[in-house]
């Protein structure tokens, strides 16, 4: 087919999607990481972090397309999330 499609276009960006993780269990952290990174190209993680205040700082800093987010972790700012 011709035409330009915008899903297309999409699929042959050469940038990776940026991935930041906020998760405060490592173990499952360096999991996570390791899949996005070894198993999707199109995809890389950015950042880890274990805390909403570096979660915050991870996203001002790198400025990621997507933040995986435990939704349990602790911290003062947990609502802002």
């Amino acid at each position: 087919m011709t035409g330009g499609s915008s899903s297309a276009s999409n699929s042959e960006s050469t940038e990776p999607i940026r991935i930041g993780i906020v998760e405060d269990q490592p173990i499952f952290a360096r999991a996570v990481a390791g899949l996005i990174d070894s198993q999707a190209p199109h995809m890389c993680c950015i950042g880890i972090t274990s805390t909403p205040e570096e979660a915050l700082q991870l996203s001002v800093r790198h400025t990621p397309d997507i933040m995986l987010v435990d939704l349990r972790l602790q911290g003062e700012i947990r609502r802002g999330l």
